[in-house]
């Protein structure tokens, strides 16, 4: 690896439509206040944000047919939960492991596009990992866990943020573990579809994955922090440089303008 790169990271955010009105602040929240130093911001998306791209020179984008070489997001079987397809979610949490093929520094960041800084935010910290930590707990997601991976973590606070640093080198590590463990040499996100369990609305994470593992094989690479988002409508984008002010004073870090919360 280049030095100039060397203490630099890749940031990937993965952009559904129904996020475009708020990716620009993303965008913007990650050249002003992310630290280590960014060394690209690369949007993975089925369509080229023509406009973010004119707008922002220093911004990348990757069409994510070309993340994975065997599967498309129209290969995933329909998996559905009352009206509501599932697959594009999952296809989502693959593209971030798999965008690590792609990262030209050892370390890279993901983040949702719905999601800005408000403040100063560090990923990492005297050399270690820095993770922002939730109270939430989904008993599904470690159902799966426990499939893939043999053991079953003991509850601890969710590592389930907007944004989470990743180790190329680990993420390769926990493939290799899901596909040693299974003997039909499948590949990893094909095991992840044939595991989870399809009644529930979710039931696989890559962040509380990649944050167990961390736990289990790792501890010493990182430290915790507490996750400070806020949740607003989105109709509530044109206001950002209010709200920023206002829950930046009430000690938040970032905000997430979920279509969802209309």
């Amino acid at each position: 690896m280049e030095q100039s790169k060397k203490n630099k990271i890749d940031v990937f955010i993965t952009l559904h439509k129904k996020d475009l009105p708020a990716v620009s602040l993303c965008v913007q929240s990650i050249q002003r206040y992310l630290c280590p130093e960014v060394n690209r911001i690369v949007i993975i998306s089925p369509k080229i944000p023509q406009d973010i791209l004119i707008r922002y020179n220093d911004v990348e984008f990757l069409h994510e047919s070309n993340v994975f070489k065997c599967l498309t997001l129209a290969q995933i079987p329909k998996i559905s939960h009352g009206n509501e397809n599932r697959a594009g979610w999952y296809f989502q949490q693959f593209l971030k492991w798999e965008a690590r093929k792609f990262s030209q520094t050892n370390n890279y960041a993901v983040m949702d596009a719905d999601t800005a800084f408000i403040r100063p935010m560090t990923l990492m910290r005297n050399n270690k990992y820095l993770f922002y930590r939730g109270s939430q707990y989904h008993t599904p997601y470690f159902k799966t866990y426990e499939k893939l991976l043999g053991y079953l973590p003991k509850k601890q606070p969710s590592f389930i943020a907007n944004y989470m640093i990743f180790s190329t080198e680990i993420v390769d590590e926990i493939i290799n573990q899901i596909e040693k463990r299974c003997p039909d040499k499948k590949k990893w996100y094909k095991i992840i579809l044939d595991t989870i369990d399809k009644n529930e609305l979710s039931s696989f994470s890559e962040f509380e994955t990649y944050g167990y593992y961390m736990s289990q094989y790792h501890p010493d690479l990182f430290d915790s922090g507490k996750c400070n988002n806020k949740i607003l409508q989105e109709k509530k984008i044109p206001h950002h440089a209010f709200n920023k002010i206002i829950y930046r004073f009430k000690g938040y870090a970032s905000t997430s303008y979920h279509c969802y919360e209309r």
